[in-house]
């Protein structure tokens, strides 16, 4: 029935003694059926079409989930470029270092040098 795009109606019924269901409006109000020990009739499927409104906002939907897998997608890429970015900046200040530190002897750039131009790049990619 769900296939054919039927609404499930479960029909069912329960012996209950007439004593025991309240008669005035007010205690039925407030009167709360019993759930227990129910006997099942039928199953019927009722024919219930959608709303003309519901193809619009389905189509909303979709193509609001397609902006933000579009926009998720977009920062994915720019953390990678810059995590790219920062490693590159890094590892050259590494290699420079190593590279002087065995031909002359003496590192240009100490720990500070290296990590305030690693600030400097990083600054420059976001003022730019």
């Amino acid at each position: 029935m769900a296939a054919r795009s039927l609404r499930c109606v479960a029909i069912a019924y329960r012996s209950y003694e007439i004593d025991k269901v309240p008669s005035d409006e007010e205690s039925l109000d407030q009167w709360v059926l019993p759930e227990d020990d129910l006997v099942l009739l039928a199953i019927v499927g009722i024919q219930d079409p959608c709303r003309p409104s519901v193809k619009n906002a389905v189509k909303v939907c979709k193509e609001a989930g397609i902006k933000v897998v579009r926009w998720g997608r977009s920062v994915f890429a720019n953390i990678q470029k810059f995590i790219q970015f920062q490693l590159t900046v890094n590892v050259a200040a590494l290699i420079i270092n190593v590279v002087a530190a065995v031909s002359s002897g003496s590192v240009p750039l100490n720990a500070v040098q290296v990590i305030t131009l690693s600030f400097l790049f990083l600054s420059r990619l976001f003022f730019i």
